[in-house]
C-alpha cells in the first residue's frame, strides 16, 4: 500500500507540475518533503492514502510548502513540508464569488443562468477554455481591474462559440 500511495503522489504531482508555469522535476520536489507532510484538499486535512486517491483532472492548484513556511502556516503538524491541494470546484465556487461581488452583470448572469458552463473567459486578452480555474481563484480583489460581460454580437471578436457568453476580466497588473 505504501508504494502504491508514493506511485500515486508521484503521478498527481508530476501531472500538476506540466500544469503550472513553475516547473520542479517531481523527485525534487519529493526529495525536498521529509518522510511525513501535511496533505490537504479544499481545507481539509488528508491523510497520505487518502490524498493519493485525488483525481490529478479535479485538481485547479498545487501548493508545495516547505519547512518554515509549513509550519508558519499549518503547525508542527507540516514539519516535514505541506502538500495543498484546491480542486477545480472549489476554485469555481471562489472566483464566481469574488466575480460576483465586483461585477452585477455577472452576479446577475450567473443566477439567470444557474452555471457558468456557458461562460467563455477571457482574462487580459486572452480566452480561457480549459484548465482555468486555477488562475482565476488565485485573482485578490486588489488585482481586478474590471468584469464585463459582453453581449452576443460583440464576443464575436475572441472568435468563441455564438452560443457561449463571454466574460472579460482585466486586471491591474497585466500578467
Amino acid at each position: 500500500m505504501h508504494m502504491r500511495s508514493y506511485t500515486i503522489i508521484t503521478i498527481i504531482l508530476f501531472l500538476v507540475a506540466c500544469k503550472t508555469s513553475k516547473v520542479q522535476r517531481t523527485d525534487e520536489v519529493l526529495d525536498k518533503l521529509g518522510d511525513n507532510p501535511y496533505y490537504e484538499v479544499d481545507g481539509q486535512p488528508k491523510t497520505k492514502s487518502e490524498f493519493a486517491e485525488t483525481n490529478p483532472e479535479s485538481i485547479a492548484t498545487l501548493t508545495i510548502l516547505y519547512q518554515k513556511s509549513a509550519v508558519n502556516l499549518y503547525g508542527n503538524t507540516a514539519r516535514d513540508g505541506a502538500v495543498i491541494i484546491e480542486t477545480k470546484t472549489i476554485a469555481k465556487q471562489k472566483f464566481q464569488a469574488l466575480f460576483s461581488e465586483l461585477s452585477s452583470d455577472y452576479a446577475e448572469l450567473l443566477i439567470q443562468k444557474g452555471t457558468d458552463e456557458s461562460f467563455i473567459y477571457v482574462v487580459n486578452g486572452e480566452v480561457k477554455e480549459h484548465d482555468y480555474e486555477g488562475d482565476l481563484s488565485t485573482l485578490k480583489p486588489s488585482e481586478v481591474e474590471s468584469i464585463g460581460v459582453l453581449e452576443l454580437k460583440d464576443s464575436k471578436i475572441y472568435c468563441v462559440d455564438e452560443t457561449k457568453t463571454v466574460v472579460v476580466v482585466q486586471t491591474k497588473n497585466k500578467k
